[in-house]
């Protein structure tokens, strides 16, 4: 995670979420934001099974999920962990996030999982 000008390697169970904006890849959670030099793309496919892409431009850390709410003209946002403010879940993705929250099926993130990320601050 690129946090100004200083980089580091942020665990992922620290992160609760991945956004596209602007071009650039953002990690985020409650404590973190900073860039990540990949795309959402790319960390789905490192990642694997740890994330959970929730509309175009945002992965979110399963572990990191507590809940999802109505929100909204029938829409739905994703809850996280930490209190990081909640993210659209789109309508073709709310399936996923019900399967996850009922089976419980976060998998859990290897303690030496981590990206880097440059954070701001």
């Amino acid at each position: 995670v690129k946090i100004g000008r200083r980089e580091q390697l942020v665990p992922l169970d620290e992160i609760d979420c991945f956004v596209a904006e602007d071009g650039y890849v953002m990690a985020r959670s409650a404590r973190v934001e900073g860039f990540v030099d990949a795309s959402l793309r790319e960390l789905e496919e490192r990642l694997g099974d740890a994330v959970l892409r929730v509309h175009r431009g945002c992965l979110v850390v399963k572990v990191a999920v507590s809940g999802m709410e109505a929100h909204g003209n029938g829409g739905h946002r994703v809850l996280f962990r930490d209190g990081l403010d909640g993210i659209r879940v789109s309508r073709r993705r709310v399936a996923d996030i019900t399967r996850l929250l009922r089976t419980g099926s976060g998998v859990p993130v290897e303690r030496d999982s981590a990206v880097r990320v440059p954070l701001a601050g």
